[in-house]
């Protein structure tokens, strides 16, 4: 009688590999729509940025907090997006069973 190990083996391989590929794609899928909602969220602060440039009753002090806080947000959503992305990056690099 035959030995069919080696055959068992390859099938539960090929096995986990399909179900860590599903659950990556997931995974990825989620990341990218979240940053999509970043991209949105990027495009709405800049949007409210030309919006207070545009406006003529706020304050030079007011001007300049605002776009403090403008700036910052900016800035998390740049960290935040790029944290994202790396994700994506580190699942498509190290999810490699076979």
């Amino acid at each position: 009688m035959s030995c069919y190990l080696p055959y068992i083996v390859e099938k539960i391989q090929a096995y986990v590999q399909k179900q860590c590929d599903e659950y990556d794609t997931a995974r990825q899928e989620t990341i990218f729509s979240v940053t999509t909602l970043f991209e949105q969220a990027k495009e709405a602060n800049e949007d409210m940025r030309k919006q207070y440039a545009e406006c003529k009753d706020i304050s030079p002090e007011r001007r300049v907090v605002l776009q403090k806080v403008l700036d910052d947000e900016a800035g998390k959503d740049y960290q935040i997006k790029q944290t994202l992305l790396g994700c994506v990056q580190e699942i498509q690099e190290t999810h490699k069973i076979i």
